[in-house]
């Protein structure tokens, strides 16, 4: 969550991508009058959770990520693929809107790991307090600030009560920026709760911000159309999972077990500080390339840290199923003909809270057809 101590850093980032416009100018699109009309129409078609009113400063921004800083923008697209679905899975089950995805975007350019100059830290920028008051774990042994599945649903928690706050999508916005202090003052300021008449009195970072999520959302939407692709995969795999482990794992452990080196373990789980996946009754998440995420989930069965073998139908079989965007344990099990408390018992789940690229195990009769699947 983003406070006004980030207008220095904008202000050099913007500055940095200025500088390097040079290195870029071979764009494919050629910025002109027609080019500023065309990104007028596809602007006022674009789906966002508040009216957006077109301005310079609107494609202004929109250059800075297509021309000035092309090379950081598919880069940052390029982990768009694997975080978006975080995202839209967390933000679905909980009714936002999907829009709100482009967040993380203006906040971290999702970079997983990033932090800034006063501590805030990860996809979504908590800052320690506000990052414990909505259940996310900060010490010298894990920083959960920078796990993409416990950052989201920290921050949906967030824009939920936002919203439930004021109700207006814009003042939402403008709170996760400056915060609610700020934003009230404003309102008393303007003796109204329209945002167009409160913004003069917001902070000039969060009279932009506003300006820079819509930027954002265009450039996620149309960047293909500038001649931009996404590039450099954040991970070297195609298919990462994620699952709930309750036992204490090492990295050398994860290493050992799977043949991964220990430095690309830490790359997709960084919220562990000490190359330790604590103990945990309720589950801490461990992302890995699937194959290697089935060796470490038949080793915690084979140590006796599974109790799946209680609950299983007889003469059965069993099946890898990876959660998908939106889905929840309801859906699964009336889709699979079993019940939610089973699929809680063989996952050694406490939470019926499943994640987008959550790996679970589901066990059938023979006779069971997994064309459904």
């Amino acid at each position: 969550m983003k406070f006004p101590w980030t207008v220095a850093v904008n202000t050099a980032i913007f500055s940095l991508l200025i500088s390097s416009a040079a290195l870029n100018a071979n764009s494919k699109t050629h910025w002109n009058t027609a080019t500023e009309t065309l990104v007028k129409e596809r602007v006022a078609h674009i789906k966002l959770p508040f009216q957006a009113t077109y301005s310079p400063e609107i494609y202004n921004q929109i250059k800075l990520y297509l021309v000035n800083g092309k090379r950081q923008t598919q880069r940052m697209l390029g982990r768009a693929d694997l975080f978006f679905p975080i995202f839209e899975h967390n933000l679905k089950i909980n009714d936002l809107p999907r829009e709100l995805k482009y967040l993380p975007i203006i906040e971290s350019e999702l970079r997983p790991t990033v932090k800034s100059p006063v501590g805030a830290a990860g996809l979504w920028q908590f800052v320690p307090a506000t990052a414990r008051l909505y259940g996310i774990k900060v010490n010298s042994v894990v920083d959960e600030r920078l796990d993409p599945y416990r950052s989201t649903e920290a921050a949906t928690k967030l824009l939920k009560k936002l919203y439930t706050e004021y109700c207006d999508w814009s003042l939402v916005l403008a709170a996760y920026n400056c915060g609610t202090i700020r934003v009230n003052k404003a309102i008393r300021l303007a003796g109204s709760t329209d945002y167009s008449k409160i913004k003069r009195f917001l902070p000039k970072e969060t009279q932009n911000y506003l300006l820079r999520f819509v930027a954002a959302a265009y450039v996620a939407n149309y960047y293909g159309e500038h001649g931009l692709s996404a590039s450099h995969r954040y991970f070297e795999f195609d298919d990462i999972r994620t699952m709930k482990v309750e036992a204490q794992l090492s990295f050398s452990q994860i290493s050992e077990i799977t043949g991964m080196e220990i430095n690309l373990v830490k790359k997709l789980n960084p919220s562990y500080l000490k190359g330790l996946i604590p103990a945990s009754e309720f589950g801490n998440y461990l992302v890995l390339p699937s194959e290697e995420l089935k060796k470490i989930a038949s080793h915690l069965r084979r140590s006796g840290n599974s109790t799946a073998s209680l609950y299983l139908p007889l003469h059965s079989f069993e099946k890898t199923y990876t959660v998908k965007v939106g889905e929840d344990i309801n859906g699964i099990a009336e889709r699979f003909g079993c019940l939610e408390t089973e699929i809680l018992a063989w996952n050694n789940l406490r939470s019926s809270n499943l994640k987008a690229h959550q790996e679970i195990l589901l066990f059938f009769k023979p006779e069971v057809k997994w064309d459904r699947a």
